[in-house]
C-alpha cells in the first residue's frame, strides 16, 4: 500500500513537471486543454510504468512526452517554434535519464533495489525530475538567447535596407529637382529668345508672321508648360515626400517621351496604411509597367489619381496600351499593369 501511495505521488509529480516544463520552455503558450491533457497523459504513463518493467526503458521516456509532442505539433498555432522546443526538452529529458541511471548502475543499484526500496526509488525520481528540469531549462534559455539575438540582427538588417530605400528615394527626387532647375534656367533663356523673335517680327510691322508664329510655337508651347505646372502642383496634396518623390521621377521622364500625363489629388493625404518603403516599391513597379505600355502605344497616356474617405486611400493609375495582339511579344506589357514576382512578394508581406 505504501508503495502504491510513493508510486501515485511520483506520477502526480512528474505530471506537474511535464506540465511546468511545457509551460516554461516553449516561446508560445499552449491551451488551458492542451494543459490539462499534458498532465493527465503524463501521470497515467508514469503511474503505468511504476507498476510494470518499463521504468529504466527508453521507450517509457519516449512514452511520457510524445503525448504532449503530439498535442502541441497538432493543435497549436506556432508549432514551428514549439515543436522544436518541445524535442530539445525531449532529447534532454531522455539524456539526463539515462546519465542518472549509469550513475546508479555503477554503483550496482538496479531495478530490483528500487523494488526493495520503494522510498530510494522515489528519492530518484525526485533527483532526476529536478536535474532534467533544470538541464532542459537552461539549455532553452541559452538557445531562446541565440534565436533571439539571430532575429534581432535581421530585424536591423531589414531596417537598414529600409532606410537606404528611403535615401535612394530621396536622391531620386533630388535629381528631378535639379533638373526641373536646369529647365527654368533653359525657360528662362528661351523665353529671352522668343522676346527677341517677337521683336524682330513687330519691328518688321510683319503681323501676318507674327501671328502665325504665335499660333505654332509660342502657344503650344505656353499649354504644356501650363499642364505640367497644374500637374506638379496637384501632387503637393501628397504630404509624403517619399511617395510624392517615386510619383516625380516617374512623370518628368513621362513629359520627355510625349506622354499625356494628368494627375488628380484633390485631398491632403499625409498617412498611409501600409509601410511607406513598401508602397513606394509597388507605385514603382506599376509606373514603370504603365510608363513601358503607354510608350508601345499610340496614344500615349497614363493618369494617376489618389482618393480617400473615412476608412481607405484609393491610389489609382490608367493608362494607354498597345493592341491585344502585340502584347504577347512582350510579356512585362499587359493592360491595367500586370504583376512581376517582386510586386507579388511585397504585396504578400503586406
Amino acid at each position: 500500500m505504501q508503495t502504491a501511495v510513493y508510486y501515485i505521488v511520483l506520477a502526480l509529480l512528474w505530471g506537474i513537471f511535464s506540465l511546468v516544463s511545457f509551460t516554461v520552455m516553449l516561446p508560445h503558450p499552449i491551451t488551458r486543454i492542451q494543459k490539462l491533457l499534458i498532465f493527465l497523459y503524463t501521470f497515467a504513463i508514469i503511474l503505468i510504468q511504476s507498476f510494470t518493467s518499463l521504468r529504466f526503458s527508453l521507450f517509457s521516456v519516449i512514452l511520457i512526452l510524445s503525448g504532449p509532442l503530439l498535442l502541441i505539433l497538432l493543435f497549436n498555432d506556432h508549432r514551428a517554434i514549439n515543436f522544436p522546443c518541445a524535442l530539445l526538452n525531449l532529447c534532454v529529458t531522455i539524456s539526463t535519464s539515462y546519465l542518472l541511471i549509469a550513475i546508479a548502475s555503477y554503483f550496482f543499484i538496479d531495478t530490483i533495489f528500487f523494488t526493495k526500496y520503494p522510498r530510494l526509488f522515489f528519492l530518484y525520481f525526485i533527483i532526476q525530475i529536478i536535474f532534467t528540469y533544470f538541464a532542459s531549462y537552461y539549455l532553452y534559455k541559452i538557445l531562446l538567447f541565440s534565436y533571439h539575438k539571430s532575429k534581432a540582427s535581421s530585424l536591423k538588417e531589414k531596417q537598414l535596407a529600409e532606410q537606404l530605400d528611403q535615401v535612394r528615394t530621396m536622391k531620386d527626387y533630388t535629381d528631378k529637382i535639379e533638373s526641373l532647375y536646369l529647365d527654368i534656367r533653359t525657360f528662362k533663356h528661351d523665353y529671352i529668345n522668343v522676346l527677341s523673335s517677337l521683336h524682330g517680327y513687330i519691328a518688321e510691322q510683319d503681323y501676318r508672321g507674327l501671328e502665325d508664329y504665335f499660333h505654332k510655337e509660342i502657344l503650344p508651347t505656353g499649354t504644356k508648360i501650363a499642364l505640367e505646372d497644374s500637374i506638379y502642383g496637384r501632387l503637393g496634396n501628397i504630404q509624403n515626400t517619399e511617395i510624392k518623390s517615386i510619383i516625380y521621377a516617374k512623370i518628368f521622364p513621362a513629359f520627355k517621351e510625349g506622354i499625356y500625363v494628368t494627375t488628380d489629388v484633390r485631398e491632403k493625404i499625409a498617412n498611409y496604411p501600409i509601410n511607406t518603403v513598401d508602397l513606394v516599391r509597388i507605385l514603382g513597379i506599376l509606373l514603370d509597367n504603365a510608363l513601358e505600355a503607354s510608350l508601345a502605344s499610340e496614344k500615349k497616356f497614363l493618369s494617376i489619381s489618389f482618393s480617400r474617405d473615412d476608412e481607405s486611400i484609393y491610389i489609382q493609375i490608367t493608362n494607354s496600351s498597345p493592341k491585344i495582339d502585340s502584347i504577347f511579344f512582350k510579356n512585362d506589357i499587359i493592360n491595367n499593369h500586370s504583376v512581376n514576382n517582386n510586386y507579388k512578394n511585397i504585396i504578400e508581406k503586406v
